[in-house]
């Protein structure tokens, strides 16, 4: 859309959930099917007391990072050496719609993810709910591209910490130099997502998430 980012998401914005029968009446009419209590409500953007596609807006960041970053750390002392690599992106927000957990029982069966469970809809919750009522009918209501389902989709990533100590002098005949190391890669990630189990470069539980992985070893010099 002109005069926005390349990617920037045009949803509708959530502002809760319908409460009961009498709510929905007083409420301008959603074009998105039938609505009942427990379902997402969106707000009339143009006044027209009709809420359909015409009242979606820039809303979050590009889904592409505004930028990326990464550095290194690295400090001796004594012979020790201590080495960090960290990466990651900001300025960007994701769709947990794209994770299959976030609709569940009509998307093939899956069952909810666990923070889906926990703060669906109902009318003991009512504003408490961090999520709409559960179904196992297609919704075509809440499962729209809206501001409920938006994230921070930027991350801190440690990708790899290496600690290490050379002995200089040794006394093994015809090695001048011995150094011990250990490492490890991708041991830790900062992002919102962790909270869904989901890795923020993939932002879905079907494919396979990075290894974090422990080596150690020995470097010699003859």
């Amino acid at each position: 859309l002109k005069g926005n980012p390349i990617d920037q998401p045009m949803v509708l914005e959530a502002i809760g959930f319908f409460r009961d029968e009498q709510d929905i009446l007083n409420s301008p009419l959603q074009m998105f099917g039938t609505v009942m209590p427990g379902d997402v409500k969106y707000k009339d953007q143009n006044g027209d007391n009709v809420v359909d596609d015409n009242d979606r807006k820039a809303f979050g960041n590009p889904t592409y990072p505004r930028f990326y970053y990464g550095f290194d750390l690295g400090a001796d002392y004594k012979g020790f050496d201590l080495t960090i690599f960290v990466q990651g992106v900001g300025g960007r927000t994701v769709s947990l719609l794209s994770s299959g957990f976030m609709t569940p029982f009509v998307n093939g069966g899956v069952k909810p993810h666990p923070e889906l469970a926990a703060g669906y809809w109902t009318p003991e919750r009512g504003d408490d709910a961090r999520f709409p009522r559960l179904t196992t009918e297609s919704n075509n209501n809440n499962y729209r591209a809206s501001t409920l389902w938006q994230v921070d989709g930027s991350y801190v990533r440690i990708k790899n910490i290496e600690l290490g100590y050379t002995f200089k002098e040794t006394s093994i005949r015809g090695i001048s130099g011995l150094r011990l190391y250990v490492n490890v890669v991708n041991p830790y990630t900062y992002s919102r997502l962790s909270q869904y189990n989901l890795d923020p470069e993939t932002n879905s539980p079907f494919k396979y998430p990075l290894m974090k992985s422990a080596n150690c070893g020995l470097t010699l010099q003859f």
